[in-house]
């Protein structure tokens, strides 16, 4: 069975928050297992970015971003700035990977336009 809890079931916020320059997806760092032991053994997030609703984690992540901390404490964030993306429609899932490989399920699908580099959406924050 998997061993993390999906990213502590974060929601995405209900629309990007638009700052110029900048496209950020942020969420919350995981604390616990799913069984309610505490997390010792963080080693990554996976970010999957699709042009369609419905993004499940599969063979190829969009990105994969380093936990810093294998530990994570409460208010823990990690983000993950939009890089590489194309123009268009783009919805976007985060999941958790523990340091033997497991993969937690997906956060909450979060919407938004990218329209590109000198355009981006703003920041977005997976999170309740």
């Amino acid at each position: 069975t998997l061993a993390l809890v999906a990213l502590a079931l974060p929601a995405f916020a209900a629309g990007p928050l638009l700052t110029q320059g900048t496209c950020r997806l942020t969420w919350d760092a995981p604390i616990a297992n799913v069984d309610g032991t505490a997390l010792v053994d963080l080693a990554k997030y996976r970010v999957y970015v699709g042009t369609a609703p419905g993004v499940k984690k599969g063979a190829s992540a969009t990105a994969e971003v380093g936990a810093p901390n294998p530990a994570p404490v409460a208010g823990t964030t990690a983000t993950w700035a939009c890089a590489g993306l194309t123009r268009g429609q783009k919805y976007a899932v985060v999941t958790a990977v523990d340091l033997s490989g497991l993969e937690s399920v997906e956060s909450n699908e979060v919407p938004f336009v990218f329209e590109d580099q000198s355009n981006p959406p703003g920041n977005l924050r997976i999170g309740p």
